[in-house]
């Protein structure tokens, strides 16, 4: 488990500094997306940072309106700004609606922005499942297999190398699918729709393996049923056929 690293002398929290990487990383693919497709990357870029800042203060104020009566004692307080200490929820949905008014306004493509970031996310996200495993985060269930890692005092399925995996392996599908494709067109794109179902259906088989997640009754896990709700409804897009 590696939380922090050392540079120049200075010990930093190692998964901020890769969730920054990830950021970085899917804007960058993203961009150059854009650029083949005729849109300028420049608006990618913006479109990211934009929805970063939003969703990051946005989740900020709504965990602090959700624990209000603890920041009137120390109003200073509500300027410390730590991972915890976010509403990640209303966050993410505050930036999204930072994102698709910023996409409105300069009256971008939808199609062609969604096509061009799709790709970027899964690269992201591979990042991120990087990180998850150097931190210990978002663990596996204890097992025997001769592949387990140590953690939490019991050997583990390393489920987020398995997610790493499945994140590049949709990745590479996504960037090589065929120009022709069967089906009806649609108005996500020919990778928005497709990267939106494989992922789910990486949550759908992966998840079983983790050892965080919440288990209702008769032994489901959430994160599953919540996955295969969402590669149902993606289905039909990643079907469908590029925009001609």
């Amino acid at each position: 488990m590696l939380r922090t690293i050392l540079i120049a002398g200075v010990s930093l929290p190692l998964k901020p500094l890769l969730a920054l990487a990830a950021l970085y990383a899917a804007l960058w693919l993203a961009a150059r997306l854009a650029r083949r497709r005729g849109l300028d990357g420049d608006h990618l870029w913006n479109l990211g940072f934009v929805s970063a800042i939003a969703a990051l203060v946005g989740g900020r104020v709504a965990y602090v309106l959700q624990f209000w009566p603890a920041y009137q004692q120390d109003p200073l307080a509500i300027f410390s700004v730590r991972p915890g200490h976010l509403a990640w929820m209303p966050g993410l949905l505050i930036g999204l609606l930072a994102g698709l008014l910023y996409v409105r306004r300069l009256h971008l493509p939808l199609t062609t922005v969604l096509d061009a970031l799709a790709p970027g996310a899964l690269l992201g996200l591979a990042i991120l499942s990087l990180a998850d495993f150097l931190a210990g985060d978002a663990y596996g269930t204890p097992t025997t297999l001769p592949w387990a890692v140590e953690l939490w005092g019991a050997r583990r399925h390393p489920v987020q190398l398995y997610q790493l995996g499945a994140q590049l392996a949709a990745l590479f599908l996504v960037l090589r699918r065929p120009a022709t494709w069967p089906g009806q067109p649609c108005v996500f794109g020919e990778n928005a729709g497709l990267t939106l179902f494989l992922y789910a259906l990486s949550r759908l088989l992966f998840d079983a393996f983790r050892g965080d997640s919440l288990i209702l009754a008769g032994g489901f896990r959430a994160e599953q049923i919540g996955a295969l709700a969402v590669a149902l409804l993606a289905l039909p897009a990643a079907l469908a056929a590029p925009p001609r």
